[in-house]
């Protein structure tokens, strides 16, 4: 790849791809080729055909840490933003594709901004190009980005990081800073930083792992999964996930989790604060809340254990399922005023019941109530314990009910 000087502060450079595409010498032939003039056309032929779909440059600049890197993309393509521990930007480019000769590139340095742009110099239906970027900046250094399309991939920076891009992947591992970054159809991983902030796809999974802020993590239709992570850094900690269709699984969140999927099911490990979950269809499982519930399901069972100090902060509980077997585990010395409500419809008649280690008066409605659509008999069970300060409020169709002491 060619080394080009970079230009100084304050100076633009554009770079025009059709003056260094011509070949400047005849390809030599190969070892054992002459004399042999079919591997020589073949050796032509493989030179050719390299150079024509890929070319190089290498720019290079005078930053200092705490900069900025603008990358706008109308061409799209890859981007790959490395810290390293030079105060000198490096780019590579790469063009590629059919179309690659009428990519213009253009860099323009202005203070402690650095702005990389490609675009394509004449309109046209369909094209054939991209313009795929590796870039070298110092440690703490910001990035921006608008890519028509193409994969984003940030490693060791310290600094925001902000932008998009139309359809590809998202990497980011060893940051440290804000983030809002969001690609329109591709999985987003995130893993080994400390950053705050969001991280959102249109179509694809997140995965984000041993990552210490308050980052949001949504897919319009993807699985979300945080692992190892938690809230540290600065206010607010409390895990966000949405996704419009796939699975939710947190492992871990001692300051609270909010979780919505229109469709797919949600766990949540080792929790603190409160959790409130909500699935369009699917099961739910909490394995240990240290704090309050509100739990639904249009369809799906649920599964939840309160451990802690029973008489410590807020202890309500409300769960909901629409068809499913609800089993709450509350610690044994927990006040609370018990109200259970279990329907069933004709078919399930004599089928599911509500079990209790708390002392409740159980009732059966005698006749059928058509007031939710199908006939339905409705099951109820109410208790209060001590004072009745937690408010425990159970609701499940065609489904069985435990309450179960620890």
């Amino acid at each position: 790849m060619n080394r080009y000087p970079g230009p100084s502060h304050g100076s633009a450079v554009h770079y025009d791809t059709e003056a260094d595409s011509s070949p400047s010498r005849r390809p030599a032939l190969w070892p054992g080729s002459r004399g042999n003039p079919q591997w020589a056309v073949a050796a032509l032929l493989l030179l050719l055909v390299g150079a024509s779909a890929l070319q190089g440059q290498r720019r290079e600049f005078d930053v200092s840490p705490g900069g900025t890197l603008e990358l706008d993309l109308e061409t799209g393509g890859s981007v790959k933003v490395t810290g390293w521990g030079s105060n000198t930007a490096q780019v590579d480019a790469e063009l590629s594709g059919r179309d690659r000769d009428d990519v213009e590139l253009s860099f323009d340095q202005r203070g402690d901004r650095l702005v990389v742009r490609s675009r394509m110099r004449t309109e046209r239906r369909r094209t054939e190009a991209s313009a795929n970027f590796v870039v070298q900046v110092p440690h703490r250094f910001s990035v921006v980005i608008d890519s028509s399309g193409g994969n984003i991939e940030l490693h060791d920076l310290d600094g925001s990081f902000t932008g998009r891009t139309m359809g590809g992947q998202i990497d980011l591992s060893d940051l440290t800073g804000d983030v809002d970054l969001v690609t329109l159809g591709g999985n987003i991983e995130v893993a080994d930083s400390e950053v705050d902030g969001r991280v959102s796809t249109n179509g694809g999974n997140v995965d984000i792992r041993n990552v210490v802020g308050n980052l949001d993590g949504k897919s319009m239709g993807g699985n979300v999964r945080y692992a190892d992570s938690r809230g540290a850094r600065r206010g607010s900690d409390v895990v966000k996930v949405h996704t419009m269709g796939g699975r939710i699984e947190v492992p871990e969140a001692l300051a609270g989790a909010e979780l919505h999927t229109m469709g797919g099911p949600i766990r949540v490990g080792r929790a603190a604060g409160f959790v409130k979950a909500k699935t369009m269809g699917g099961s739910i499982e909490v394995e240990e809340i240290d704090g309050w519930l509100e739990l639904m399901t249009m369809g799906g069972d649920v599964t939840a254990v309160m451990v802690g100090d029973p008489s410590s902060g807020r202890r309500d509980v409300d769960i909901v399922s629409m068809g499913g077997d609800i089993h709450l585990v509350v610690p044994q010395g927990l006040e609370m005023e018990i109200s259970i409500e279990l329907e069933f419809t004709r078919s399930h008649e004599g089928r599911h019941q509500i079990v209790s280690d708390f002392p409740v008066q159980i009732e059966t409605s005698p006749e059928r109530s058509r007031q939710k659509g199908s006939a339905r008999k409705t099951m109820t069970a109410t208790g209060r314990i001590g004072s009745g300060a937690a408010k425990v409020t159970i609701r499940t169709v065609n489904g069985d009910v435990r309450l179960e002491k620890r």
